[in-house]
């Protein structure tokens, strides 16, 4: 008998948190639903990136005519502007056929793969491998 009234007085106040907590579970999960996380596609098209360094083997090897560079990714190109001071005077803008791997870990453009190491709303870190070692393209918005 005390059993069932523990159980009763249990099952009272278990359904009074239930109810009690739908008023804060429903809610967070509605906001956790609303946040509009972009995909890896969107947060590569959205916005020009800026070449921030280029390391070789982990050794910084930018040049003061690569750091105003810019790219700006759409669906299946990229455009790659050269900035006014430019490391060589044949240097042209060039748009450039791409693509990006179902999981936005890897982007391959001209038979050349590249893995993306860090991609943020304002940060983006490339890495490929050479027969010199790996570069490492570090850009940003």
């Amino acid at each position: 008998m005390l059993k069932k009234l523990k159980l009763k007085k249990f099952n009272k106040a278990g359904s009074k948190f239930l109810k009690f907590s739908y008023l804060f579970i429903i809610p967070a999960l509605i906001m956790s639903c609303s946040k509009d996380e972009k995909t890896p596609s969107e947060l590569l098209q959205d916005g020009t990136w800026k070449v921030k360094d280029i390391k070789l083997v982990g050794i910084s090897v930018i040049e003061d005519c690569d750091k105003d560079d810019t790219i700006k990714y759409g669906p299946t190109k990229y455009t790659s502007t050269v900035g006014t001071i430019k490391c060589d005077p044949t240097d042209v803008n060039e748009e450039i056929a791409y693509t990006l791997s179902a999981d936005g870990k890897t982007i391959t453009s001209d038979g050349e793969v590249s893995n993306v190491v860090t991609l943020t709303e304002n940060n983006l870190t490339l890495s490929t491998a050479t027969f010199l070692g790996t570069v490492t393209f570090e850009l940003s918005k």
